[in-house]
């Protein structure tokens, strides 16, 4: 699962104690909003774009991981998301998004073929009762080194571990 308070911790370490900064010229320099980069401060599972850009910051290789993220096959996570919501359960986009645990927009968004956020593909992951390994068959073969630090910031139910098992099949 995504450590939360470990990504947060890293940030503030590094835009506290080695380079000084307010939240304003962190978020600057990261490339994001000062809201923003506050919300994460305080908790906020960050979105896949700025979840890169915060790693890139924070100095950890991050362009084999977000290459894998982006390559979700949103059209299958789509498909499969209306389908178990209309053909096998007959729900309303909000009852599907309170089942999931994330808001009704969210959901609306993902069914529209919006690039979900990191929590949320793993709470989606579960309801849906798949592995990551479905949507991300297009890079089997591509090679994948992750540091340490990377591993722990993107292995959120086994993204990674069920790429890389696939790979050696």
């Amino acid at each position: 699962m995504f450590n939360t308070r470990e990504f947060r911790k890293d940030l503030v370490t590094k835009r506290v104690f080695e380079n000084k900064l307010s939240m304003a010229a962190a978020a600057k320099q990261i490339g994001i909003s000062a809201s923003c980069y506050s919300s994460i401060e305080r908790g906020r599972v960050p979105a896949v774009d700025t979840l890169a850009k915060c790693s890139v910051w924070l100095n950890v290789p991050a362009y084999n991981v977000f290459k894998i993220i982006e390559t979700l096959d949103t059209h299958e996570f789509q498909k499969d998301l209306i389908t178990k919501r209309v053909l096998e359960n007959n729900l309303s986009m909000g009852k599907a998004a309170k089942q999931i645990g994330i808001s009704r927009a969210t959901y609306s968004r993902l069914e529209a073929g919006k690039l979900p956020g990191v929590d949320t593909l793993d709470k989606c992951l579960v309801w849906l009762n798949v592995t990551s390994a479905k949507y991300f068959q297009k890079v089997r073969k591509t090679r994948i080194s992750l540091s340490p630090a990377m591993k722990k910031i993107v292995n959120k139910k086994n993204i990674i571990t069920d790429i890389t098992n696939n790979q050696k099949s």
